[in-house]
C-alpha cells in the first residue's frame, strides 16, 4: 500500500479503538512522535457536537454500567485507554 500513497500523494486513515498494547498502540505511539503523521486521541471528553454539548454524556456511561458492561470495556471505547 505504501508505494502506491507515495506515487500518487495519497494518504491513509488508521481508526481503530484501542485493545491492549498491541500493533495499534505501536502504530499510535510512532505516530504520536512522527512530525509527517497526524495524530489524534479522542475519548468522550473531546467530542462535543456543534454547541460544543457532550455527544456520550456521563449519563450515558453510567447506564452502560448499570447495564452491565464492563469497567475495562467502558475504558477501552469511551476513553481509549489501552491499559485495559
Amino acid at each position: 500500500m505504501r508505494p502506491i500513497l507515495k506515487e500518487n500523494g495519497g494518504w491513509a486513515l488508521f481508526n481503530s479503538t484501542p485493545n491492549g498494547k498491541n500493533h495499534f498502540f505501536d502504530m499510535f505511539n510512532m505516530a504520536m512522535e512522527n512530525e509527517n503523521w497526524f495524530c489524534q486521541k479522542l475519548t468522550i471528553d473531546d467530542t462535543k457536537d456543534a454547541e460544543g454539548k457532550a455527544i456520550v454524556t456521563q449519563e450515558d456511561i453510567a447506564e452502560e454500567r448499570a447495564s452491565g458492561m464492563d469497567e475495562a470495556m467502558i475504558q477501552q471505547e469511551y476513553f481509549c485507554n489501552f491499559d485495559v
